[in-house]
């Protein structure tokens, strides 16, 4: 080769040798990610219920009319007497017909 295919070769060889390192860091950089989300999957959380009772409440459940019958969610769980189910956005009640269906531990 002449001198100006050594110095092409040399240019491409290096442009590689930079793309190289890009590419590496961008792997060290999801590799980091994924491991603080497997932290944060692993933390435990812990939920506090604070049952308040107020004068002229209903402390029975209420009974549904014949005939109607409400799925048990998978994963809900009754706590202080409501009925919860776990959702991306954190513990949400679960609802009938826009009311908190009222569950006995």
């Amino acid at each position: 080769m002449d001198k100006g295919g050594w110095q092409i070769t040399s240019a491409v060889l290096a442009m590689a040798l930079v793309g190289a390192g890009f590419a590496l860091q961008a792997n060290r950089t999801a590799l980091a990610q994924a491991n603080e989300d497997l932290k944060a999957a692993r933390t435990v959380e812990t939920v506090t219920v604070h049952e308040v009772h107020r004068e002229g409440c209903q402390t029975s459940p209420t009974q549904l009319p014949d005939n109607e019958v409400i799925p048990w969610p998978a994963g809900a769980k009754c706590m202080g007497g409501r009925l919860i189910s776990r959702t991306a956005d954190g513990w949400e009640s679960v609802t009938h017909k826009g009311r908190p269906v009222i569950c006995a531990p």
